[in-house]
């Protein structure tokens, strides 16, 4: 899968984390979300959070949330985690 992967997608050390904490089977599906999200094919809203630092973009997957910024033209992954986790994420990421 690893050649699949497009070369401008980056994940920080947040998002690995927060990506190896995942069960397998939906790690999986996250990768295949991440890979059409750098491709912009990802279906379904992707909105800005205006109330974190950066105005990072926030697109669904699933039961969980990607939350991303674009830095032309390297799409960067700052986060991954459940819809259940998104107020006490944002909380961290505000500090």
């Amino acid at each position: 899968m690893a050649s699949e992967v497009p070369e401008h997608l980056r994940l920080t050390r947040r998002a690995q984390r927060d990506l190896d904490r995942i069960p397998l089977q939906e790690q999986r599906r996250l990768i295949d979300d991440l890979i059409r999200l750098a491709h912009r094919t990802l279906p379904g809203e992707i909105k800005q959070i205006g109330s974190l630092p950066g105005k990072p973009l926030q697109a669904d997957s699933g039961r969980f949330r990607i939350l991303h910024t674009w830095d032309r033209p390297t799409l960067w992954i700052l986060a991954v985690f459940a819809r259940s986790r998104q107020s006490s994420v944002f909380r961290a990421l505000r500090r």
